[in-house]
């Protein structure tokens, strides 16, 4: 499905007051080496979220140097056998199962520091298929956050939610809805 339908359904989900005030919008790099992409979420045009492919590589490369993931070990001889295809089946699997922890913990710690890669971001893409409880619930933040200005999230539920455990995206999105409840 192209992007421009995606966004239309997603921003469906807007609630009212803030139907106008929030976009979503995503840019693809097409002449960049990988078509690199950026995807902002703004309010009243300031960015309130970016996801920037660039920057993220950028940022995870720096704190790879800064030495964040550094108990992650494989030595020489490891990535030749490897690469040279020599190794037995679990040799491989347990070699691919400490890349993906290393990958994850990078991932994370880039997270951490509010810089997102939109290739990470396919759930959120497909946002209008989940339900509202499901939403609240995601393990991905940026979908807890838009889940707090769904026009499916009624102001009872809205106003049960406990955000003091929450992350900060999600926090800065509920208070958006809140202010702008106030408003009406």
């Amino acid at each position: 499905m192209r992007w421009t339908k995606r966004k239309q359904l997603i921003e469906a989900f807007i609630c009212e007051p803030l139907n106008n005030r929030i976009s979503i919008n995503r840019i693809v790099y097409r002449k960049s080496h990988d078509q690199e992409a950026r995807m902002t979420i703004t309010f009243d045009n300031k960015e309130i979220f970016v996801a920037d492919n660039i920057q993220y590589a950028l940022k995870s490369f720096q704190l790879e140097l800064e030495g964040v993931a550094q108990n992650f070990d494989t030595s020489i001889e490891e990535r030749k056998k490897y690469f040279s295809c020599t190794m037995t089946k679990d040799e491989a699997s347990h070699y691919n199962n400490k890349i993906a922890l290393y990958e994850q913990m990078i991932k994370t710690a880039t997270e951490e520091q509010g810089i997102y890669a939109v290739y990470y971001l396919e759930d959120f893409f497909d946002y209008y298929l989940l339900s509202i409880d499901d939403a609240l619930k995601h393990k991905h933040e940026l979908i807890r956050a838009f889940a707090m200005i769904d026009k499916r999230l009624g102001k009872r539920k809205f106003e049960s939610l406990d955000m003091s455990n929450e992350h900060t995206l999600v926090q800065q999105f509920y208070e958006i809805r809140r202010k702008s409840m106030e408003e009406i």
